[in-house]
């Protein structure tokens, strides 16, 4: 009968131990599942930011300085402005994007006093004026270095 009860208790013992090392084994796995969907998700926001990147470096290569008005008459009229302005929208989609102020300057397309008296002085480079603004924001939103985007030719 002791022998029995003995054997009974070790028996028990040993569930014990075994139902413990499970739960421990559970406890594990569900913290490293933890840390996995946390690594996914970061690793998703990566992957959307470079892809948002690479959209607008795509985008942006399709507006070159002629397009945006660069040596003709009027800067190119309403349909640069026009343009120049879905250049602005494509970078107020990148990162931080233009701040309001930008936007608002930038977005008249020279319609405001001091950006219409300043291209009546330069005359037909807006195109390029207006390039390398948003290549110096590129620049530093991304710190890309010397790799152009907004250029001649593009």
């Amino acid at each position: 009968m002791r022998d029995a009860e003995q054997t009974r208790q070790r028996r028990q013992q040993q569930q014990l131990a075994l139902f413990n090392k499970h739960m421990e084994e559970k406890r594990q796995l569900r913290k490293e599942l933890v840390e996995a969907k946390t690594q996914v998700r970061t690793r998703k926001a990566e992957l959307q930011d470079y892809a948002r990147l690479l959209a607008t470096q795509s985008a942006a290569r399709r507006f070159s300085l002629e397009y945006l008005g660069e040596g003709s008459r009027s800067c190119g009229g309403a349909a640069a402005n026009k343009r120049r302005g879905q250049v602005l929208d494509r970078m107020s989609r990148t990162g931080s994007g233009l701040s309001a102020a930008q936007r608002n300057e930038f977005g008249h397309g020279g319609r405001t006093p001091g950006i219409a008296n300043w291209r009546k002085s330069t005359g037909r480079v807006w195109g390029s004026v207006l390039a390398s603004w948003m290549q110096h924001v590129l620049d530093q939103l991304h710190g890309w270095g010397e790799q152009r985007i907004l250029c001649a030719g593009a």
